[in-house]
């Protein structure tokens, strides 16, 4: 989702991501979801911002979603390394415990 990895999703990534999912967000809607946040956009805020907005939807459905942003090559697979740096690098980071928990 963070294209130029720098720790925030700005409105071109979110443009990005929603159009990964097949949705076709308009300015205006990407400007209201930029601003709904208190500062700028970190990992966690965005999973907390993007599952509001999907509220009433399918919970696996939204589950799938959200893990698919992050299946670049559209395998069906994340790899557990690339999850891990995802996990302890973005938002609320985890720590090594945390995502060895994960997998067990």
């Amino acid at each position: 989702i963070d294209q130029n990895r720098d720790g925030f999703i700005d409105k071109e990534d979110l443009h990005d991501m929603l159009a990964s999912l097949g949705k076709n967000p308009t300015d205006e809607y990407l400007e209201g979801m930029m601003s709904e946040a208190p500062g700028p956009i970190n990992f966690t805020m965005f999973l907390t911002m993007f599952g509001e907005k999907l509220n009433g939807t399918d919970p696996e459905d939204v589950i799938r979603n959200a893990f698919a942003c992050f299946d670049e090559e559209a395998t069906g697979t994340i790899q557990e390394d690339y999850l891990r740096e995802l996990l302890t690098t973005m938002g609320d980071r985890f720590t090594d415990e945390e995502v060895d928990e994960l997998y067990r």
